[in-house]
């Protein structure tokens, strides 16, 4: 009877093992897609405060005082940390897409107002102004509340990251470099943190280089900072991508404790004594989670100037436009004096487009040509102004302006 039982539990096991089988993968998957999702919203989170902290260090107290003087002078970074650990998530995690989450946080100005209170009071000596006036200041943001909305993606795909459509110099990127670039940013964070643990002295003869040169735990390391959601992307104008990972020191020194432990031919501490100096020296060293790298820009995607200007400046570059407009008609002063300013603009236009720029092209000819020439001509039309408006009582308005013709030439040669 044993033996019969036996038999029908072991063939049922093998009937019903691929169906266990992928349910407890699927089971494990989900948990492991959760775990990422919370470490995303954490990473979020952490944006978030940082934000709030800058946002909050840059608020002025006084004319002559910020929270951040204030903060310095007192020595009371650790009071204004506790404080942010009060602020509040305001509704929930906003997902834009599977792989991005924004987190947003407030926290009430008299609560920060309350600490940096207590800080001028514990050291009045130090402020530089006196306390009453801080106090004065201080008791008003009771009504202001401090905010910041953090964001997060995960590290699968981030590749797919790109700057504004509206960025131009980004637009001589092709994709294939912006991966690469960004790529590279986030290997160049993960070496970063890398090399500043390699120094950290065990409390045996060993360095934590020793261990990290193991290939089970370094390998381990990297993986883990890979793996980490990006908290922060910039796209910057010289092309320069600069990538920041959700890396916490502590949950850091938790994997690299994990790592050790696994692979017990691997440096490690001895007792509990030197993971406590273990720690402390993880939290104490290693680097900030940024990355950098520099993408390549295709200089066939480059916008080439379509007229090439002259070497040196024509001979009106330094003389000066004048014209006239004439408006009448409309119940309304101040309107038709806006019709007189445009037509006084559009016969300025008119003069700046018959100016020779190159051998037989005028500015007007050469702005058809080149957009840039163009966006010139506008920006130092834009910038004029009347110097004189004659308002006369049959109703009619005329005004006068006038550009300076060296500043289309250092318009033109700004390009």
């Amino acid at each position: 009877m044993f033996a019969l039982r036996s038999t029908f539990v072991g063939l049922r096991w093998v009937h019903f093992a691929p169906a266990i089988l992928i349910a407890l993968l699927l089971s494990l998957s989900a948990g492991a897609q959760e775990d990422l999702k919370r470490t995303q919203v954490s990473a979020a989170a952490a944006d978030a405060l940082e934000t709030l902290r800058h946002e909050i260090l840059a608020a002025s107290i006084l004319p002559s005082l910020t929270v951040r003087d204030l903060v310095d002078r007192t020595r009371g970074q650790d009071e204004l940390n506790q404080t942010l650990r009060g602020a509040e998530q305001i509704g929930g995690t906003r997902w834009l897409d599977d792989q991005t989450c924004q987190v947003r946080l407030e926290l009430a100005g008299g609560a920060v107002a309350k600490t940096l209170t207590r800080l001028a009071h514990d050291h009045p000596e130090k402020l530089g102004v006196p306390v009453a006036a801080v106090d004065q200041r201080l008791a008003t943001w009771d009504e202001r509340t401090f905010s910041a909305t953090g964001t997060s993606t995960g590290s699968r795909d981030i590749e797919r990251l790109r700057p504004p459509a509206s960025d131009r110099a980004w637009q001589a990127v092709p994709d294939k470099a912006r991966r690469a670039a960004i790529a590279s940013a986030r290997d160049d964070a993960i070496r970063r943190v890398i090399d500043s643990l390699r120094p950290i002295q065990f409390d045996t003869d060993k360095k934590l280089d020793d261990a990290l040169r193991v290939p089970e735990v370094g390998d381990a390391v990297r993986g883990w900072l890979g793996s980490r959601p990006v908290r922060s992307i910039e796209f910057l104008d010289d092309l320069t991508v600069r990538l920041t990972l959700a890396a916490p020191p502590e949950d850091l020194f938790a994997e690299l404790r994990s790592a050790l432990e696994r692979k017990h031919e691997a440096p490690a501490p001895a007792g509990t004594a030197g993971w406590d100096r273990l720690r402390e020296q993880v939290l104490a060293r290693a680097a900030a989670p940024v990355g950098t790298a520099v993408a390549q820009a295709n200089d066939a995607m480059i916008a080439k100037p379509a007229v090439v200007l002259p070497a040196n400046p024509p001979s009106w570059a330094n003389k000066q436009l004048d014209a006239e407009g004439v408006a009448r008609g409309g119940k309304s002063p101040l309107l038709v004096g806006n019709k007189a300013r445009a037509v006084a603009l559009e016969n300025l236009r008119t003069q700046i487009n018959s100016l020779p720029l190159t051998r037989g092209t005028t500015v007007g000819e050469a702005a058809k040509r080149d957009r840039r020439i163009e966006d010139a001509v506008d920006r130092v039309l834009g910038r004029a102004a009347p110097y004189s408006v004659d308002y006369r009582s049959d109703g009619t308005v005329k005004v006068r302006m006038a550009v300076s013709l060296s500043d289309l030439w250092a318009e033109l040669t700004a390009r």
